[in-house]
């Protein structure tokens, strides 16, 4: 298989990229990144190039697509998840608040500690 020779009168329309540059951690860098080979592809898509070589630039284009779709799809859900988490916090924080002012009204007025007219439960007994 020969290398195709590039065309000189084609003006290269995207940068090269240093690959040492540092790539942001986690979902939103591989977003990022996938964006960013997205962008490269489709302009390599419309340079002169061999049936062959578009239909796998094509190729690899429709599969990194599908791909950050389904970053971006599981982003939303975590983004979901947290908001969720953090109102279940706030609601938790709420009912604990309430509950410590109720204790200490029921300490300051006096309410009996063990409930009167219960039979009290003894280990042991049966009955």
């Amino acid at each position: 298989m020969t290398k195709p020779t590039p065309n000189p009168k084609l003006k290269r329309r995207y940068p090269r990229r240093k690959t040492s540059a540092p790539v942001e951690a986690g979902l939103q860098g591989e977003i990022a990144l996938l964006r960013a080979i997205i962008s490269l592809l489709s302009d390599m898509a419309f340079e002169d190039r061999p049936l062959s070589e578009q239909l796998r630039i094509y190729d690899i284009l429709g599969r990194q697509t599908t791909r950050v779709g389904m970053l971006v799809k599981a982003q939303r859900e975590l983004e979901k998840r947290q908001d969720l988490d953090g109102t279940l916090q706030e609601a938790l924080a709420l009912v604990q608040q309430e509950m410590s002012q109720e204790d200490d009204l029921h300490k300051t007025e006096g309410f009996p500690q063990k409930a009167e007219g219960f039979p009290q439960i003894v280990e042991g007994s049966n009955g």
